[in-house]
């Protein structure tokens, strides 16, 4: 933590998701034990508990939580989540809701960084989950994290076993509270855990291998992808290296980005793509939401105009509409949007691209277009469907080159070269 802080940039100000349990409670502890001591009397922490309500028990939970961080001199703020909890996925959804809330409070608190006490008990797990959804997947946590284009996370404890830090605790004399949910074997997470430890755990790639595909990849990108918005592709296919990693890294990074999925197609899917792509022979395929054409030497992605559902945005709201743009209502009448097959396109349709005429007129009906409402009172702006909400800091040059292709505002630097280490 010491090293941690004496990398920060002068008046740096943090928050810290503090939920009482053992990995938070060291956190915060540590932090303001190293800040106190004079190391950096111009860093300010303060700290957030989310409180879920899944559990009768949890504001009370939450205000105890807030009374200990006092006690440490450290502001605290309960964050909670509102309205009708979902009946299933919800772990899920509620760490969605927990980084939402999250970096809300931190831009209105004019926090730089928000940390979380994720160890590498919970970086076994996480990857163990997702092998157990693709067994070819390598990667698990990494420290830093972009969420929502505006607020940088970061797990200075990742490379931490829980033990350790439940042995600083008893060391101070300092309580925890252990959260009935972790013992739940209803919940995936828990039953991985169960599991994890009766059998060794594995090998974690390290983030610095990914982080030098990601160059790679955006130097590809760079020199090959033309993106018109986030509504088509061109790829020159001239010396395309099928086997390479990072050429591949980038082409389902593109897809996805036009299909407006949150993830990039997975292992079959690829090897299904690269296949297609060998043979070297023009094709015209349905993939990942996109309709996908070769002709000679050239390759075009552009979305599917079919499957694309409205979306009602009511005034004073934003919603993402097809994960490929944010649109935000400033006026006192709902919005009904849908593609452009019916209603008044809000997008200009491409002209003059390299595309070919099926994949123009594809790319143009599947607009986001006003089917009531007005269009005077709509803000349009296209996202990057896998890395606006969650960006891994490995990924960040893959991620910026894409968002400079597409003509979007940069993301977010790291706050520190502490962070930007990958």
């Amino acid at each position: 933590m010491r090293t941690f802080v004496a990398a920060l940039p002068p008046n740096t100000k943090i928050l810290v998701a503090f939920s009482g349990g053992s990995d938070s409670t060291s956190l915060l502890a540590a932090l303001q034990a190293v800040v106190i001591s004079g190391l950096r009397s111009d860093v300010d922490v303060i700290a957030a508990t989310v409180d879920h309500g899944l559990r009768t028990e949890s504001a009370e939970e939450a205000f105890a939580v807030g009374q200990f961080a006092n006690q440490l001199g450290i502001p605290h703020s309960i964050l909670r989540w509102e309205g009708e909890k979902p009946s299933a996925s919800i772990q899920e959804r509620a760490r969605e809701a927990r980084y939402g809330l999250l970096s809300r409070h931190a831009v209105d608190r004019g926090a730089d960084l928000v940390l979380l006490a994720h160890t590498a008990d919970d970086n076994r797990e996480t990857l163990a989950m997702r092998r157990a959804r693709d067994p070819d997947h390598a990667f698990g946590m990494v420290q830093s994290v972009l969420v929502d284009r505006r607020v940088w996370f970061h797990r200075p404890f990742l490379g931490l076993e829980r033990a350790a830090l439940r042995d600083y605790l008893e060391s101070r004399a300092l309580p925890w509270i252990e959260d009935p949910s972790n013992e739940n074997p209803l919940f995936e997470r828990v039953r991985i855990r169960q599991q994890l430890g009766r059998k060794p755990g594995f090998d974690i790639v390290h983030p610095c291998t990914r982080s030098a595909l990601a160059h790679q990849a955006a130097a590809w990108l760079h020199a090959n992808v033309t993106l018109h918005s986030t509504l088509a592709a061109e790829i020159d296919l001239t010396g395309f290296a099928f086997d390479d990693p990072a050429v591949m890294l980038g082409l389902t990074s593109v897809i996805a980005v036009i299909g407006g999925r949150p993830h990039r197609p997975g292992q079959e899917q690829q090897m299904r793509l690269g296949h297609m792509l060998r043979n070297n022979m023009p094709f015209r395929v349905s993939f990942g939401r996109c309709l996908i054409e070769r002709r000679r030497h050239r390759l075009s992605v552009v979305r599917e105009a079919r499957g694309i559902d409205p979306v009602t945005i009511e005034p004073g709201t934003e919603k993402i509409w097809d994960g490929r743009f944010r649109i935000k209502n400033v006026g006192e009448v709902s919005a009904i949007i849908r593609d452009a097959g019916e209603g008044i396109a809000l997008v200009a349709p491409l002209l003059d691209s390299g595309l070919g005429n099926r994949a123009q007129k594809a790319a143009n009906a599947a607009r986001p277009a006003l089917a009531t409402g007005s269009a005077e009172e709509l803000t349009i702006e296209p996202i990057l469907a896998p890395y606006d909400r969650f960006l891994p800091i490995d990924l960040l040059p893959l991620a910026a080159t894409l968002a400079q292709k597409a003509g979007l505002s940069p993301f977010v630097a790291p706050p520190t070269p502490l962070l930007a280490r990958f």
